[in-house]
């Protein structure tokens, strides 16, 4: 399948790469080319990503199954280092875990042509002053898919 090409609102892009390997019932995703490390806080560490993986793949089995590492065993995952989504020290990673990890979501959604994401956003609702705060990630609905 050809690579996707998922651009976030601040402009940088998040590209993956599928290749699905039916008969070993295996594959690869593969992020090279994917924006470099962003100043903001817009970076995901790889365990996110590696979350978002597993999240969409799994909604993509039929049965119920339990989360367990296994899961991940027959998916290989190429993430480049220093890139947005395997960003350094000392790169900021707030974002990455609820808006970065949304447009990963998307991408792998989009690559693989099976069903549309959600909001692409983790709503996130945050004000306050000096001396208090207040932080709050709102649900949305889910993506459409086939039926």
């Amino acid at each position: 399948a050809a690579p996707c090409r998922y651009e976030t609102d601040s402009g940088a892009v998040i590209r993956v790469a599928l290749r699905v390997d039916r008969a070993r019932r295996s594959a690869v995703l593969d992020f090279a080319g994917t924006s470099p490390q962003q100043e903001g806080n817009a970076n995901a560490p790889r365990s996110v990503v590696t979350a978002a993986v597993l999240y969409v793949f799994r909604t993509l089995v039929a049965e119920d199954i339990p989360l367990n590492s296994g899961c991940l065993k027959p998916l290989t995952v190429r993430i480049p280092e220093g890139s947005m989504l395997a960003p350094v020290h000392p790169a900021a990673t707030v974002a990455g875990n609820v808006e970065t990890s949304q447009a990963v979501t998307g991408a792998l959604y989009s690559a693989l042509g099976v069903q549309a994401e959600g909001s692409g956003t983790m709503n996130n609702v945050t004000f306050g002053n000096d001396r208090a705060q207040y932080y709050e990630t709102l649900a949305s609905g889910s993506g459409a898919g086939h039926g």
